[in-house]
């Protein structure tokens, strides 16, 4: 399989798992049991007491705050309830107590329970009535069973109050919990596929793949939160783990995940502070997992603590967040962003905790959700770019190497090879001295092109230099005086692409050399600019017209272009003038620049 292939792969496996996310939400969607009728809305009019102070009218506006302590509502119902039929109502971690006529009629099993030991959870309450007339007279209280949690809790309990049978409730209260379970599991699925291609970046050495992990740990929780955090979690079960511990621990992880990735994507400038920050995060969620572990102690009752150190630790990220990006500007970290306006979103909600406005943690959902689909959307493209960025670097790396076998087969011409050894037999006889010296170079130019063919790292300018000298001293061998070698080499200290040098002088002398009667020179200079190397090799051949029509490049000198451009992000020109030569300049960037 090629890396061509990749990404039609990849997009198979995610239509898979939307396809299946879809049948999921579908066969939930699909509903056999819909019921011909809805719970009847019931209202309680009347008064109410605070911790037995003064009694109140009860309006349809009031505002009761479940942390102020145990309330008393005495008052009328809306309407008739016959005999039999079940009076609901959802109790979001407060106890009740109803009676009618001053005869109790039905009260929670925690209502005496000591705060510490109370059961934790949210339910429904369901009351089979004795038969009540609009003209009798209610009582019911309602006990926060930890003096903490939603502010929201007692006027949620008087809204919900309906007339309704089991099964109508129970669909009911599926039907108003669907949307945000069936979003819930499907970012749950997306979560797991997420950590899933994280993990096996993470084992190919993809960068960034941490953090994708970090963002798929993220999303799981979050997702784990919404399906939980339901009207109708009661419907499901009685275990205190779903319905409070769970959602509650999901949400503590999530805020640690989020403080994570933020210290991942923040700079070198404020990463102490985010570090020292999800530090003491993890520090306090350690203290009230072992506190309910160990201590016994309701994860409710710790909450309130956590909630305040949480919203001096939101301020502290959000800054660090808001400072980092607008140092950052040029650079549009958008992840940084995204997380600054999730911490937004969430210290909003904590404050709504306080005051009641809407419903408990709404903004920090609907802007999650959002959030996760432009990650989701910009993931995907990221990791189709991703395959197809890496298929162009093997085909990169395929057109290097071969450009590298090409540079240094070139240089070992059949022609060439047999002209150095005739010309080598023919010094043993005449002198000895140098047909030694000839066989040393030879040699020595051979030994180099061969070991090109194994690997194609950069070398020192001065090791390419002697390359050079060996074979313009063979070529001399064979032309004498008609190929004269000069140099100015004002810089020496830097690198470049192996058999680059070669190739140009050996175009020099079979284009602009020899078709002189006497041969010329060939000159090479290095300077040092601002933020290159420049060397140039001239001829005083015979050179051509750069304006008339292009002539096929030839393939040592466009091999020589491509390798100094792919190889250092250099560039090759060419400048020429008949009857005056060529000379040919390769600009090579300074490290810093070529990195």
């Amino acid at each position: 399989m090629t890396k061509k292939q990749m990404p039609w792969i990849l997009w198979i496996h995610i239509l898979l798992i939307v396809l299946a996310l879809v049948l999921l939400a579908s066969l939930v969607l699909s509903d056999p049991h819909t019921p011909v009728s809805e719970p009847v809305s019931l209202t309680l009019s009347g008064t109410y007491s605070l911790n037995g102070g003064q009694w109140c009218p009860l309006e349809e506006d009031t505002s009761l705050n479940a942390g102020d302590g145990t309330i008393v509502i005495r008052g009328k119902f809306s309407s008739d309830i016959l005999e039999g039929e079940n009076i609901n109502l959802y109790l979001n971690h407060v106890a009740f107590s109803l009676s009618v006529n001053g005869t109790l009629v039905a009260q929670s099993d925690t209502w005496d329970t000591p705060k510490t030991r109370a059961t934790c959870y949210e339910t429904w309450a369901s009351v089979i009535s004795p038969g009540i007339k609009a003209e009798d007279e209610i009582e019911l209280q309602l006990q926060n069973l930890h003096g903490t949690g939603n502010t929201r809790a007692y006027n949620e309990a008087l809204s919900s109050l309906c007339v309704a049978d089991g099964a109508t409730l129970r669909e009911y209260l599926r039907g108003e919990s669907l949307l945000w379970r069936v979003t819930g599991l499907i970012i749950i699925g997306f979560s797991l596929a997420i950590m899933g291609i994280a993990l096996s970046f993470f084992l190919i050495k993809v960068p960034h793949s941490q953090k994708f992990g970090v963002m798929g740990v993220m999303s799981l929780f979050a997702g784990i939160w919404i399906t939980l955090n339901t009207l109708d979690i009661s419907q499901w079960t009685r275990l205190e783990l779903f319905n409070s511990y769970l959602p509650e621990v999901a949400a503590l992880l999530f805020m640690f995940e989020l403080g994570l990735l933020i210290h991942m994507s923040v700079s070198d400038t404020v990463k102490r502070i985010t570090a020292v920050s999800i530090t003491a995060e993890a520090m306090v969620i350690l203290a009230i997992l072992v506190s309910c572990l160990i201590a016994r102690i309701r994860i409710y009752e710790l909450l309130s603590y956590w909630l305040v150190f949480q919203f001096v630790i939101g301020f502290v990220l959000l800054g660090c967040c808001i400072f980092d990006g607008v140092k950052r500007r040029e650079e549009k970290p958008a992840l940084l962003w995204l997380c600054a306006l999730m911490l937004l979103g969430i210290l909003t909600d904590l404050v709504n905790l306080r005051f009641g406005w809407w419903d408990y943690g709404l903004v920090a959902r609907v802007l999650f959700i959002v959030l996760f689909l432009i990650l989701v959307v910009r993931g995907i493209e990221r990791i189709s770019v991703n395959y197809r960025t890496s298929y162009q670097m093997d085909k990169l790396e395929a057109d290097l190497k071969n450009s590298r076998i090409v540079a240094a087969m070139s240089q070992i011409r059949t022609h060439f090879v047999f002209n150095i050894l005739n010309a080598i037999s023919g010094m043993c006889k005449y002198d000895p001295e140098q047909a030694d010296q000839t066989v040393v170079r030879f040699s020595r130019y051979l030994r180099t092109n061969i070991n090109i063919l194994q690997e194609d790292n950069l070398v020192d300018f001065q090791s390419a230099l002697q390359h050079l000298e060996d074979y313009i001293i063979l070529e001399q061998v064979r032309f004498g005086d008609k190929v004269i070698f000069k140099k100015d080499i004002g810089v020496d200290d830097f690198m470049i692409p192996p058999l680059i040098l070669q190739p140009i002088v050996e175009n020099a002398i079979k284009h602009g050399l020899r078709p002189k009667p006497d041969g010329g020179t060939i000159t090479l200079r290095t300077r040092r600019e601002e933020h290159a190397v420049c060397i140039s090799i001239r001829d005083d051949g015979v050179g051509f017209d750069t304006n008339a029509e292009k002539k096929t490049e030839s393939v040592g000198i466009s091999n020589v272009s491509f390798r100094v451009q792919q190889l250092i992000g250099g560039s090759l020109h060419i400048e020429s003038e008949p009857g005056k030569g060529t000379t040919v300049t390769i600009l090579v960037p300074c490290e810093e620049e070529q990195a």
